[in-house]
């Protein structure tokens, strides 16, 4: 008498599974406080062949503030709501470079809004025609604008009057989402070109210039620090 085979085995029970999420990156107080976007213009000076320090221009109402900088339009491409305007003559004679620039529209912009501000600005530029027109003037200045943000919405150097830089992506998720505060503008982009590439947040607050002071003290250790390893690498 035949037998049939025995059933074959199902599956066996799987015992379910929890699956624990764990925050690999602590939030930084920072994202939740420096909330407020402002606009600052950026203007390149060129200058018989030279290109001279990039100037960060900043008005809203009684505040005029230009910063001096050494960064490049591919730096500031990696910012977020980074624009670029034109390359513009001077907007009047003996306007020679992007701090006389920020000199001569103070008074015009005196009393506006940020971002009014910003758009009477460019609107003066445009109007006093593209360089394209004006091959034989010997300063050009390249204007772009970006967004950065601040703990108030009205005021920019909150808490000092010098300037401190800290780079962010909230959403970033393999990566930091934040760097650290630094003295200089151009080494909180180069560290977050490095770390989280294009899409960036510029955070922006005042100090002291003490405070200011021992940001470029301790950078300068840590500099010191990572070229003694290298060093050592390099002998060995």
């Amino acid at each position: 008498m035949e037998t049939s085979p025995p059933p074959y085995p199902g599956p066996p029970e799987q015992t379910p599974v929890t699956i624990k999420t764990t925050t690999t990156q602590p939030e930084d107080p920072d994202l939740e406080t420096h909330i407020h976007p402002h606009t600052l213009l950026v203007s390149i000076t060129r200058k018989d062949a030279q290109i001279l320090p990039t100037v960060l221009h900043y008005w809203n109402h009684d505040s005029s503030i230009a910063i001096l900088t050494k960064l490049t339009a591919a730096q500031l491409d990696h910012i977020r709501g980074f624009k670029e305007v034109g390359t513009f003559p001077p907007p009047v004679e003996g306007v020679c470079d992007s701090l006389a620039l920020h000199r001569c529209f103070a008074s015009l912009v005196e009393g506006k809004g940020n971002r009014e501000a910003v758009d009477e600005v460019i609107s003066q530029l445009r109007g006093s025609g593209d360089i394209t027109s004006s091959k034989d003037c010997e300063v050009e200045f390249c204007v772009f604008v970006i967004t950065v943000f601040g703990v108030k919405s009205e005021g920019l150097l909150t808490g000092g009057l010098a300037p401190v830089w800290k780079w962010a992506k909230p959403e970033s998720v393999y990566y930091p989402r934040t760097g650290f505060w630094e003295a200089e503008v151009e080494s909180v982009l180069a560290d977050a070109e490095w770390m989280a590439g294009r899409g960036l947040q510029l955070l922006m607050q005042g100090v002291s210039e003490e405070t200011k002071q021992e940001l470029r003290r301790a950078r300068s250790k840590i500099t010191s620090i990572d070229w003694d390893i290298d060093c050592l690498g390099f002998l060995r």
